[in-house]
């Protein structure tokens, strides 16, 4: 790497994840009872079993915890 870039952290050219957009996810494996919360202010929950092979549009809050371990994949 550069001396001149050698300084730089990840962390301060990366920004962070925007956990309210939505993503597009493939299954990998079953994901069961995974939390949903509702757009509105009401602040509703729906609990949701995803299942392996299916595709999804949701927030990347929920399934950020399922991509870290591999269970889904942004596709």
């Amino acid at each position: 790497m550069p001396n001149n870039m050698r300084s730089v952290k990840l962390e301060d050219i990366c920004g962070k994840p925007q956990m309210d957009k939505s993503v597009f996810i493939k299954v990998k494996t079953d994901c069961p009872g995974v939390t949903i919360e509702s757009f509105t202010e009401y602040g509703e929950e729906e609990i949701v079993d995803l299942t392996a092979g299916s595709q999804h549009i949701l927030r990347y809050k929920p399934v950020a915890p399922l991509l870290k371990n591999g269970s889904v994949q942004l596709i």
